[in-house]
């Protein structure tokens, strides 16, 4: 048979050698692979076009999750880098429609601010920004986010930690018992945009035994950049 028509769909090539992506599809119609580009772009790469990346390529990452990822192998692989090193920088491919209906959907949910003392607990370090608890299976919801590729990426990173559970408790004594809702974050847009959202009170009593139960608990952490802004880890 054809060797490039028979490539694994997965795999991470650089088309052309201009721009970085994973292989979807073969067409077979037209002899030309499709591919979606790290940045969210479905390309069409002839055959002969293509090279596997190499790990100097991708730029410190650790691993891509791409639409054509292998949950199993990548639960191994991202369970290696926790253990060897505490933490997994990935990269999410994300089609850019789906990227942009993300950012609207984030429009229709009421932001909050935390209490200024938990803020460096909940959100790093010099970090100051609005939030948003989402509890997918809750009746208050908004329909625009329930819809959205927000509840795809929610349901995907719940289904990696579930793969990821055995192993964590194998290998690290882990065990994970349950998840926290969503937490959606939005940087402030200005100083202005701030200043609308002042830091509540002081915390009573209950908040601080919720928010130290929770800091007592919390073991491991996923967090996805989104965009469009860039972020800092």
């Amino acid at each position: 048979g054809d060797l490039e028509a028979s490539r694994p769909t997965g795999e991470l090539l650089d088309p052309d050698g201009e721009r970085r992506a994973q292989l979807v599809r073969f067409d077979g119609q037209d002899g030309r692979w499709v591919a979606m580009t790290f940045s969210g772009v479905p390309v069409k790469v002839a055959k002969g076009s293509i090279r596997c990346l190499t790990g100097d390529e991708l730029c410190g990452l650790d691993l891509v999750l791409g639409p054509r990822s292998d949950e199993v192998v990548l639960a191994g692989e991202m369970l290696s880098e926790l253990c060897s090193k505490g933490y997994c920088f990935s990269h999410t491919v994300i089609p850019c429609s789906a990227s942009a209906r993300m950012v609207d959907a984030a429009k229709e949910v009421s932001y909050v601010r935390v209490p200024s003392e938990f803020e460096p607990h909940y959100l790093g370090r010099d970090s100051r920004e609005k939030t948003a608890l989402v509890d997918f299976d809750g009746p208050e919801v908004p329909r625009a986010l329930a819809d959205s590729p927000i509840a795809d990426q929610d349901r995907r990173m719940g289904s990696l930690c579930a793969a990821l559970s055995e192993g964590l408790e194998e290998e690290l004594g882990i065990r994970i018992a349950s998840r926290t809702n969503l937490l959606l974050r939005q940087t402030f847009a200005d100083d202005e945009e701030e200043a609308d959202f002042i830091s509540p009170a002081a915390p009573n009593d209950a908040e601080r035994e919720s928010f130290l139960s929770l800091m007592k608990r919390k073991r491991v952490c996923v967090m996805q950049f989104v965009g469009p802004l860039t972020g800092h880890l």
